[in-house]
């Protein structure tokens, strides 16, 4: 019994996470008892946690009260229900539950679909409102938003859903979005079960996921990436599963979160192409102190803006890669060396800062050139091979910064006619 109870989180933190996820209707009540509804229904009581300072992934269950018993409306989705049935059962209550079919699902997301979703090439899913650039506005409806942007030639939309696609509702969502594009890229969080993946320090990616008793395969569009790990992936349908579980599983998977393998299968079952690159945020091993309890601490967000920028410039790097090639992997793998070695710290995503760093290294480098004396080139006391390397290393900082703060061709366009018009006296007109 007391290996049933034993969660892959601590204890106290699978305590503090299902608290944090109770209804507040039913907080300091005398309800015992709870039923959970599968049904969408923004009409009974919102939950006064839920958050409203993010566009996307924000809408949570709702609740009423009938007769002293609590009733739980979540988005119909069977790893859904279960999901929360076990977070209700860990916190005392008597829990019954209705399993909704796929099809439920699949009607449930049509009735609230976007009529006016473009044709594209390719959409992306999962962390799209840190990932899309910030020009242009947001199309769709209050469920579901899409906004259209050119990548290296394709048609790429990004579309976020305002509540959560838990588990097998994802399916439902490539089903609904497989008519309008050929590619379905999945950019979100997940777990690890390796003690080497540092929570919001590690970029995910694999070829490979285990979901509902079958293992789905594909061809990985970021296999080799550059700043990425590999490795099998598991869909689990909650986070509260048992510490038996990861015993078993802990040397044959290396990933788990709720949803990969079912966009996989229904890229699969829908005649699509499919990848996923995931930041890790939880470590299942217990070794690190971030965790699914620690998501909103400031650290923890301001750490994890960093490595969603890298995989912004992963993305736009194989986005239309057949096309254009915009971002090559050296130059990813150089800054990579550099943080490892410590010469650097990742960037932030914050565009003053990059800008900075990049006008400060370009004229350093430059400076160099103008200030050597000519009797130094002649009596050979420069090495002209070392000094051109050092050149090269400053604009391997340059195109990584710009890479990671998002800059794209016309962005550099503008700035390069910007500082030729600057009428600087040492700029040659």
């Amino acid at each position: 019994m007391k290996d049933q109870l034993q969660h892959i989180m601590t204890e106290k933190d699978t305590l503090t996470y299902c608290k944090s996820k109770i209804h507040s209707l039913f907080r300091d009540t005398s309800i015992e008892k709870i039923c959970i509804v599968p049904a969408y229904d923004r009409i009974k009581t919102i939950s006064d946690t839920e958050k409203n300072d993010k566009l996307f992934n924000y809408k949570r269950p709702t609740a009423e009260i009938i007769d002293d018993t609590g009733y739980l409306y979540v988005f119909p989705g069977k790893d859904y229900v279960r999901h929360y049935k076990k977070i209700y059962e860990r916190c005392g209550y008597k829990v019954t539950s209705k399993t909704p079919t796929q099809a439920q699902t699949t009607r449930a997301l049509r009735n609230i679909f976007p009529t006016d979703m473009p044709d594209c090439d390719v959409i992306l899913l999962g962390y799209v409102e840190a990932l899309v650039p910030s020009v242009g506005e947001w199309q769709g409806n209050d469920d579901i938003k899409w906004k259209l942007e050119m990548i290296n030639g394709q048609k790429v939309v990004f579309v976020g859903v305002a509540f959560s696609y838990w588990g097998n509702i994802i399916y439902s969502v490539v089903e609904m979005l497989a008519k309008y594009c050929s590619t379905i890229i999945y950019a979100g969080k997940l777990g690890s079960l390796s003690s080497s993946d540092i929570p919001n320090a590690t970029i995910a990616t694999g070829d490979s996921s285990y979901v509902d008793g079958s293992l789905i395969t594909w061809n990985n569009l970021f296999k080799k990436s550059p700043l990425t790990v590999e490795g099998a992936h598991y869909t689990l349908p909650s986070v509260l599963e048992t510490a038996k579980w990861y015993n078993e599983s802990k040397d044959k998977y290396r990933f788990v979160d709720s949803e990969i393998g079912w966009a996989a299968k229904a890229a699969n079952d829908f005649g699509l192409v499919f990848s996923y690159l995931n930041l890790v945020t939880d470590s299942l091993s217990g070794l690190f102190s971030e965790n699914l309890t620690t998501e909103g601490e400031s650290a923890v967000l301001k750490k994890r803006l960093q490595y969603v920028s890298i995989m912004r410039a992963i993305l736009w790097h194989r986005i239309g890669a057949e096309q254009s090639v915009s971002l090559f992997s050296e130059v990813l793998k150089a800054q990579q060396s550099r943080v490892d070695k410590g010469y650097m710290e990742p960037l932030e995503r914050n565009w003053k800062a990059c800008l900075a760093f990049a006008y400060h290294t370009q004229e350093e480098a430059w400076e160099v050139v103008r200030e050597l004396p000519r009797r130094q080139w002649k009596e050979q006391k420069v090495n002209p091979e070392a000094l051109l390397s050092e050149i090269v290393d400053t604009q391997i900082q340059l195109l990584t910064t710009l890479a990671y703060a998002g800059f794209d061709e016309q962005d550099l366009t503008e700035g390069v006619i910007k500082k030729l018009h600057a009428n600087r006296p040492d700029w040659k007109k």
